[in-house]
């Protein structure tokens, strides 16, 4: 919904792939995505996993640091 109405935006990707999910025709200066390779099969849709690393691989001061670039208009990518 926020990249549809043009709100900058941040996604956090774990079990999911964002290239299946979305964010599909993001501006780049106002959406971040976020996915780290944990080592696990990527998409999972495990809903039942007790080790969640490829969300704790994206760490809250990554998190951070993107929030404050969104807020700045700093260009920014996805990465992986």
């Amino acid at each position: 919904i926020a990249v549809a109405s043009g709100a900058k935006a941040i996604g956090l990707y774990g079990p999911t792939s964002p290239y299946i999910t979305g964010p599909y025709m993001a501006d780049p200066e106002k959406v971040k995505v976020l996915c780290r390779d944990a080592g696990c099969k990527i998409p999972c849709y495990d809903t039942e996993c007790r080790e969640p690393r490829c969300m704790s691989a994206i760490t809250p001061e990554e998190v951070l640091e993107e929030i404050l670039k969104l807020m700045t208009n700093d260009k920014i990518q996805i990465t992986k």
